[in-house]
């Protein structure tokens, strides 16, 4: 018994620690008639600072290299406060006719305490979409983007094709009343192929919106 008290006590000891750490969003929308886009990061709940980092990568996730910088890249949140991370663009290199994707990475470590002996201590990271929107591209032409989409089934696969510049970000996708796992985002003026053995049928899509809700379901023929 004493035994299996004391294994019970280290297992509690070892715990990981609640994150404590929240965004205010789970994508960020750059339009380029800001001076700048914004996210904020709260922590709460852990009486310890944490050290947050931010990056930018291009969407390929292979260049770290952007035309953004981000302030602060590096800084110390205190216990229950928020801070704003600001984004802004440094080069005129992007496309005017479409909008470009990034990964805004945020990674924060707790504080340590020197008589915390027996207690895990987890680093947090989220990985969040940045979309760059042109001047010339609207918010409602956005929301409405995944009206525009056509599907054609081949037997092995679905091709979804998007005419338009905008990210269309599938929140949802049923087949033939059958949902498809990680069905991912399709690239303006681009498609995306999905492995399905189905020739014909309908097709059930839900884009997420700027917000991060899901527009408005849209049905298709294939």
């Amino acid at each position: 018994m004493k035994l299996l008290i004391l294994l019970l006590l280290i297992i509690f000891c070892m715990q990981p620690a609640l994150a404590g750490i929240t965004l205010s969003a789970t994508r960020v929308i750059y339009d380029a008639s800001a001076k700048e886009a914004a996210i904020s990061i709260s922590t709460s709940g852990e009486n310890r600072p944490w050290l947050v980092q931010s990056w930018l990568e291009n969407s390929d996730r292979g260049d770290a290299s952007s035309p953004f910088v981000i302030t602060p890249p590096l800084f110390k949140l205190m216990p229950d406060t928020t801070w704003q991370i600001r984004i802004t663009k440094i080069r005129d290199t992007l496309p005017q006719d479409r909008e470009s994707l990034f990964w805004l990475n945020v990674k924060a470590i707790p504080a340590v305490d020197s008589n915390e002996h027996n207690r895990m201590l987890i680093a947090t990271k989220s990985v969040m979409k940045l979309i760059w929107r042109p001047a010339s591209l609207s918010a409602s032409a956005a929301a409405d983007a995944v009206k525009q989409i056509s599907a054609k089934g081949d037997g092995q696969t679905i091709t979804l094709r998007n005419p338009g510049p905008y990210f269309i970000n599938i929140g949802s996708l049923r087949v033939n009343g059958l949902p498809v796992k990680t069905p991912g985002y399709i690239a303006p003026f681009a498609t995306r192929s999905i492995s399905h053995p189905q020739r014909q049928g309908k097709l059930e899509i839900q884009a997420i919106n700027d917000y991060g809700g899901l527009t408005s379901a849209v049905t298709l023929d294939f």
